[in-house]
């Protein structure tokens, strides 16, 4: 196990593919309030359709931020000293 979590932290997530995604993901945030807008007739839908969907995608996000680094000294990070 231990050896696992450490190719974990030795291999580094590729820098253009993390550039990329954060690219394409603001693109996605001026994008979709266009098109959800276009596709429904109640602004209440549309705020709330857009919302939901961009939350969900910005989340996903957050956690594969968190995931790419699980040690550390944040509260969601994976104890180092206990797995030893």
């Amino acid at each position: 196990g231990f050896n696992q979590a450490l190719k974990v932290v030795k291999i580094p997530f590729p820098f253009p593919f993390a550039h990329i995604l954060s690219a394409l993901l603001v693109g996605f945030l001026v994008i979709c309030p266009i098109t959800v807008a276009s596709y429904t007739d109640n602004a209440g839908l549309a705020c709330a359709l857009n919302f939901f969907v961009v939350l969900g995608f910005v989340s996903l996000n957050e956690i594969a931020i968190e995931l790419e680094q699980p040690f550390g000294d944040d509260l969601n990070d994976l104890p180092l000293l206990q797995g030893q």
